[in-house]
């Protein structure tokens, strides 16, 4: 079967039932979070809000940075941690993201030492942008513990810059460039957010791209295809695929495929803290977590949310739970993104019938262990994780609309 044919399949087929997932009836008013009895490592996902320059094309949940509420949000994200340390969750991952967390250094600094204080935190990873790569924010997040900074660069093309949004909040490509080569050697794993298939993206706007992160000292690229925020439609799957094919040539060699859409130096670096825990806690400002069969968002505004904490309850808005179907679907689609889904992951029997769709079409390959992503199999990956956050993002509107109050700006400086 042609291979774009077969990308473009599994992009309907996983937005098919994405959908149907996240229109299904919900629990609302501030379900309970379930206690933990186990003691089964999870990562922990911490949202912080505030962007310095909103930008039109991320859906994340973000404000304006207003500094007489940083000190407040994060002591309610302190107190948050503690309720779920209470109900007997154990983090070993902790990915800080937003929004900006950078806009505040120091207090990112406190929560990672915090976290450090509550769990057996080993992996520290935090999501940042090119303007906040000094000295002196790289040194108070290395001596607190962080491992990994994400930069959120998303192109070195000027042209594209300016159309995104971002070149006159975080400077041109040149400038971009002496940042990271600067922030190079420096005690951090420096990974960098690029975007591909953004409209107005030509191939070569793109090989220029990809060309500049070769010559660059960092450990990690991550390239999301772009995804239209609001309603609006996705590029095509197959002028995707033909996108990524050009990424994955320029990079093969220098390079090695961590997820579908992220690729490091070193073969141990992961990109997605969903991708290497089965469960995560997301605690903030509109944050949404995988536990216990659940999926729980917390409110939007940060006034909303303030008020819950400062009340004494979680701010969780709103539930889905999971059957055992979708829960079979979800790990086979977390796992193939990270390249490869074991028999034992997907329970006893025969495969399921999507493991058998992906084989016909060239998407995933058996061994006596397991089902592997095939090079086809890696673009069609990203499409359906495509389709899914997509879908993630109409979730996030639903639960906008059920606290009066709650319809923030959707937009963010990343994601």
């Amino acid at each position: 079967m042609n291979g774009t044919l077969a990308c473009a399949i599994v992009e309907r087929r996983v937005r098919g039932t994405a959908a149907r997932f996240f229109n299904r009836r919900y629990a609302v008013g501030f379900p309970a979070v379930p206690a933990c009895t186990d003691a089964a490592p999870r990562a922990l996902y911490l949202h912080v809000p505030f962007c310095e320059s909103l930008c039109p094309f991320c859906s994340f949940n973000s404000v304006g940075f207003a500094p007489e509420l940083g000190a407040r949000y994060f002591a309610a994200l302190r107190k948050e941690m503690e309720r779920y340390r209470e109900l007997g969750y154990s983090f070993d991952v902790l990915h800080i993201g937003g929004g900006t967390p950078t806009v505040l250094p120091a207090e990112v600094a406190e929560i990672v030492s915090y976290a450090g204080r509550l769990w057996p935190v080993r992996e520290v990873s935090v999501e940042t942008n090119p303007n906040h790569l000094t000295d002196a924010v790289l040194g108070t997040l290395r001596d607190a513990g962080v491992h990994r900074l994400s930069v959120g660069v998303q192109s070195f093309d000027d042209e594209l810059l300016a159309r995104l949004g971002r070149r006159e909040a975080y400077g041109a490509g040149g400038q971009i460039r002496g940042a990271l080569e600067r922030a190079a050697g420096k005690g951090l794993v420096l990974n960098v957010d690029l975007m591909f298939a953004v409209p107005g993206q030509t191939l070569e706007m793109l090989q220029r791209d990809v060309a500049t992160i070769l010559r660059l000292p960092v450990d990690q690229v991550t390239f999301y295809p772009f995804m239209a925020p609001g309603a609006g439609g996705n590029p095509s799957a197959s002028g995707t695929a033909r996108l990524f094919e050009a990424v994955s040539e320029g990079l093969a060699g220098a390079f090695h495929p961590a997820t579908a859409w992220s690729f490091s130096r070193r073969a141990d670096l992961v990109d997605e803290y969903i991708a290497v825990r089965d469960e995560y806690a997301g605690l903030g400002a509109g944050a949404f977590g995988l536990l216990k069969g659940r999926m729980l968002t917390n409110v939007f505004a940060v006034p909303r949310y303030l008020e819950a904490l400062e009340a004494g309850r979680l701010p969780v808005v709103a539930e889905r739970v999971f059957t055992r179907r979708d829960r079979m679907r979800y790990t086979l689609l977390m796992r193939l993104f990270r390249g490869s889904v074991r028999k034992e992951d997907l329970g006893r029997g025969a495969p399921p019938w999507e493991l058998v769709l992906l084989g016909r079409l060239g998407v995933v390959s058996a061994s006596p262990e397991g089902y592997a992503l095939t090079e086809r199999g890696r673009i069609a990956a990203v499409l359906g994780m495509r389709a899914f956050f997509t879908a993630v993002n109409g979730w996030r509107a639903a639960c906008r609309a059920l606290v009066p109050g709650d319809g923030v700006v959707a937009r963010g400086s990343r994601r």
